[in-house]
């Protein structure tokens, strides 16, 4: 089914990113395939439509008389109100999928053969600063999905959550494979294992340039600037939590650990050994990935990963890996330090966040509106870690 859109109305106002969520809770409704790629003007009629469709299913008694009233030219209406938790692109799955998890970007399903394994969905959803905000990014969900794939593939001395190459459920979504891993089940560990090569983002707020230290008291060295390159990668973890992630210095991490082990019953691993593996592994990989995305214009200024164990306390890396989510990317040229970088990642997209938020404090920590200029150019970041990685 093609939706076609009328461009010769109520042009002032452009809704793509709006109208791509919308689109899919109307598909989740009405269980058919809806064509939706280079949507730009919303023809205001179709969109009526839409919202008595969600009036019916979510009783948005006033959707339709909100939209009659809007002002598209000068965008005076509240888009927040109307939308509500109806942004998202979450598929519907056959019901024998249980879903066990929404996070920010990711759905997760119990696998319906095997126990033993999840089915992660990566939606277009975009967050910053922990929360999820009002738009999406087309294909954002594949191209996480594809980067990962890559880095999980390039790393043969640890193993991975990702089943490489799996057979797939006959009664799964075809449309859903390309944003689709099938991952085992493990006991992820209540840390983020952040490796910096630069000095940048939550570290540079903390640093203070006259003692050389973080805010968690780690030395890096006085008299350091924006973007300035460290002769070695450091290891900077955090905690990982509902409530938003804390930095935490070394020891911190160990007593995370140590706590962790002993009520999850992990009796037989050393906490001091656990971290020193973790840290150890995160490090080499940062500079193995960053040695290969700088032989390719590419400066990878920070990164997280994630850790769980299995039943018989086996560590793996988990999650994603090396994502514009997870990661700092910087185009090598033009890159000087103490200025600001050219970033290929969702920096764009945070950078318009905290400047609304600071414009509108009794609106900070809410979700925002991201407006189409960014919702591209954030896009074109993901597009091109993809297509530089994932061949």
């Amino acid at each position: 089914m093609i939706l076609e859109l009328r461009k010769e109305d109520y042009m002032g106002y452009k809704l793509k990113n709006i109208m791509y969520a919308w689109l899919e809770v109307v598909e989740y409704i009405l269980h058919i395939d809806l064509i939706k790629k280079n949507i730009s003007n919303i023809d205001i009629y179709i969109y009526i439509i839409i919202f008595y469709i969600m009036k019916k299913i979510e009783n948005l008694e006033n959707s339709i008389k909100d939209i009659k009233k809007s002002n598209f030219e000068n965008n005076k209406f509240d888009l927040s109100s109307c939308l509500s938790d109806c942004i998202t692109d979450s598929l519907k799955l056959p019901d024998r999928y249980t879903h066990l998890h929404s996070g920010k970007v990711r759905e997760t399903y119990q696998h319906p053969d095997d126990k033993n394994l999840l089915i992660m969905i990566a939606t277009d959803r975009i967050s910053t600063h922990d929360v999820v905000h009002y738009g999406l990014i087309p294909s954002k969900g594949e191209a996480l999905t594809q980067i990962s794939r890559f880095w999980f593939g390039t790393i043969d001395f640890l193993d991975t959550h990702m089943i490489a190459d799996p057979e797939r459920p006959s009664d799964f979504p075809d449309k859903l494979k390309n944003r689709t891993e099938i991952v085992k089940k493990l006991n992820p560990l209540p840390i983020e294992a952040i490796v910096r090569g630069y000095l940048y983002g939550s570290a540079l707020k903390g640093y203070d340039s006259q003692t050389g230290k973080l805010s968690t008291s780690e030395f890096i060295g006085k008299g350091l600037q924006k973007c300035s390159k460290f002769n070695k990668a450091i290891f900077t973890p955090s905690t990982k939590s509902d409530e938003g992630d804390i930095n935490i210095n070394y020891d911190n991490m160990e007593d995370y650990l140590y706590n962790f082990l002993l009520k999850e019953g992990f009796d037989n691993i050393d906490a001091t050994e656990l971290s020193e593996q973790i840290k150890k592994i995160s490090i080499n990989i940062y500079e193995k990935a960053n040695k290969l995305a700088n032989e390719n214009g590419v400066v990878i200024g920070d990164t997280k990963f994630e850790f769980g164990l299995d039943s018989k306390g086996k560590l793996y890396l988990i999650d994603e890996i090396l994502t514009p989510d997870s990661s700092r990317f910087w185009k090598i040229e033009g890159f000087v330090q103490g200025q600001e970088p050219e970033s290929l990642d969702k920096q764009v997209i945070r950078d318009y966040v905290m400047e609304f938020w600071k414009k509108n404090p009794d609106k900070k920590g809410k979700p925002v509106v991201l407006p189409d200029n960014i919702i591209e150019k954030g896009g074109q970041n993901y597009k091109t870690i993809k297509e530089l990685f994932y061949k």
